[in-house]
């Protein structure tokens, strides 16, 4: 039963494996950020990623819920939810600019990475998906395009 619930709602998978990427991507930013510009970078750069990955995991769980809606839910969801994701990501970076250890660049860096990683997961996830709903044809076995068992 498991399976089945899987296959029903893979948004609960993908939005694990967009939290477990996350957390990978997340500490890679931490050292990254860390070389090249210190403890405040690395903060800032795990916080950017932490936030790209966090508003993904959750805009792939609305898009579920608004799937078992209608068709229309589910457009407003996605073309809303791009629009919130991106106004809290501007947001938390509004928020923390004024603190004296945020940088600026290291945040927004980290987080323009990871959207993109996001946008090709994403891509990658809909084309994937496309071709899994592409029924291949089969050759015709009767070429002649008479009725079989006829004269």
């Amino acid at each position: 039963m498991g399976n089945l619930e899987a296959r029903d709602r893979p948004e609960r998978e993908i939005a694990l494996r967009a939290i477990l990427a996350g957390c990978v991507v997340a500490v890679a930013a931490f050292g990254a950020g860390f070389l090249i510009n210190g403890l405040n970078a690395a903060v800032s750069a795990l916080l950017g990623v932490v936030v790209v990955a966090g508003t993904f995991a959750g805009y792939v769980v609305v898009l579920g819920w608004a799937r078992s809606i209608s068709p229309t839910a589910l457009q407003v969801a996605a073309l809303g939810g791009w629009l919130i994701r991106l106004s809290i990501f501007v947001g938390v970076l509004v928020a923390l600019r004024p603190l004296d250890w945020f940088d600026v660049a290291g945040f927004g860096f980290a987080g323009l990475v990871a959207a993109g990683a996001v946008a090709i997961y994403e891509a990658k996830f809909i084309l994937g998906d496309a071709a899994a709903r592409t029924i291949p044809r089969s050759p015709n076995p009767n070429p002649s395009g008479r009725a079989e068992g006829g004269p």
